[in-house]
This record gives structure tokens, sequence and C-alpha cells, in this order.
């Protein structure tokens, strides 16, 4: 209650954050090894859309596309090709 005996509203803890937003947050490194190349990817894939990123992937293009993305924003690639595989079957089947 306040001091004119009116009832306090109860405060909302329902928060939402956008990636980019947290991405701000983390400290910058620089180089190839600041970063999560996974992050990236993602933000790609979503940048680009399922319809376009399934297009992509069954022309075999959307691998290649990624590294080139993750290259020119200083990321690395996995070295294991199954890795950057499944970040594309994740996001693909709707699982990020």
């Amino acid at each position: 209650m306040s001091a004119v005996r009116e009832a306090w509203e109860k405060p909302s803890y329902h928060w939402e954050f956008d990636v980019d937003e947290v991405l701000t947050l983390l400290p910058v490194r620089r180089g190839p090894k600041g970063g999560n190349w996974e992050i990236h990817a993602t933000l790609e894939m979503e940048r680009l859309g399922r319809k376009a990123g399934l297009d992509l992937h069954n022309s075999g293009e959307l691998r290649s596309h990624l590294e080139n993305v993750l290259k020119q924003a200083n990321k690395s690639a996995p070295k294991d090709p199954k890795a950057l595989a499944s970040v594309i079957r994740a996001f693909l089947r709707g699982e990020n």
C-alpha cells in the first residue's frame, strides 16, 4: 500500500532478450578465437529465413555460405564437418 492507500502494482518478472542485445554485453574478443561461431551461423540462417536456408541447403550452398560469413566475421569455421552440419540440421528442424 502506498501512503494514500492505493494498491501497488505487482512487478512483472517476465523478461525477453534479443540475441544481439546479449552479444553486446559479452566482452569483445578480437581474432579467430573470439566469439561463438554457432551463434553467428544461427544468426545468419535466421537472417536468410528458413525457406531460403532450406533452398541453399538443398542446393549444397548453405555450408559454403556460412563458412564465408564466419570468415568475414573473423570467426573460424569448425574443423569437424559434423559440427556445422548439426547446427544447420537443428536450425532447419526448428530446434534452436
